[in-house]
């Protein structure tokens, strides 16, 4: 049976077991292997105010709401709320949210500009294999032909060398594609395929841990420093010295 780890025990014990999920620029590694990025931040915020250390637990998107569940993790953050995952897990209200966008090479896509246009199977779309651009292009886009990749930089790579029409990618990734290369890329539409909103998933039986959360992110949004840490990660490329 998983641990009860209520928001007193986790006081007690002194530390905080954070599920990291890996995704540049929430949560990556640096040059010396620690964990770096959005995410990164907000756990050891919430770990300091707290007063107890942060422990930084790696798990994977598929099974990370189940890891909370168990009790593997005490929480995972940057999680977007879906109806299997609030099966087992409650989440804390959204703090931040992210845009899964359609970026396109400008050569391949001349004349393509509606998303129906996408939606056929000449159209070779790359996503992350079985991540969330990949749920979102059979959602949107189910005629087309998904090409899964197992990490961005492939992806990308792929799209550069003009063997894709498009990718399906969240924020940063395509403003970062449209600064590093206009000329070769493009967002052909005018709206995001989807949104969605990160939350922190934690454990059901524990209304103090979940009230915590909410006044903590309230404080934090009005104060101004999600928005500051936000902007650092997302729109910035200072740390990508870290790397």
């Amino acid at each position: 049976a998983p641990r009860d780890r209520t928001l007193g025990p986790t006081r007690q014990s002194g530390g905080l077991r954070v599920g990291v999920l890996p995704q540049a620029p929430w949560a990556m590694l640096d040059k010396t292997g620690s964990w770096m990025g959005f995410d990164i931040e907000v756990a050891h915020k919430l770990a300091d105010d707290l007063g107890v250390r942060v422990e930084l637990q790696r798990v994977s998107w598929l099974t990370a709401a189940d890891d909370v569940a168990a009790g593997a993790v005490d929480l995972v953050p940057g999680l977007w709320p879906g109806p299997r995952r609030a099966l087992v897990v409650n989440f804390s209200p959204s703090y931040a949210s992210v845009q899964v966008t359609l970026v396109a090479h400008r050569a391949k896509v001349a004349g393509l500009q509606a998303l129906a246009d996408y939606n056929r199977a000449e159209v070779q779309l790359g996503v992350l294999e079985r991540g969330l651009s990949d749920e979102i292009a059979h959602e949107r886009l189910p005629l087309a032909s998904r090409v899964p990749f197992a990490d961005a930089a492939a992806q990308v790579q792929a799209l550069q060398e003009g063997r894709l029409h498009a990718i399906v990618s969240r924020t940063p990734a395509p403003e970062m594609l449209l600064r590093l290369d206009p000329q070769r890329f493009t967002t052909p539409l005018t709206e995001p395929l989807a949104r969605r909103s990160e939350a922190f998933a934690v454990r059901r039986r524990d209304p103090d841990f979940l009230a915590y959360l909410d006044a903590w992110l309230r404080f934090q949004a009005e104060s101004g420093w999600i928005a500051q840490r936000r902007a650092y990660w997302f729109e910035g490329v200072d740390w990508q010295n870290r790397l």
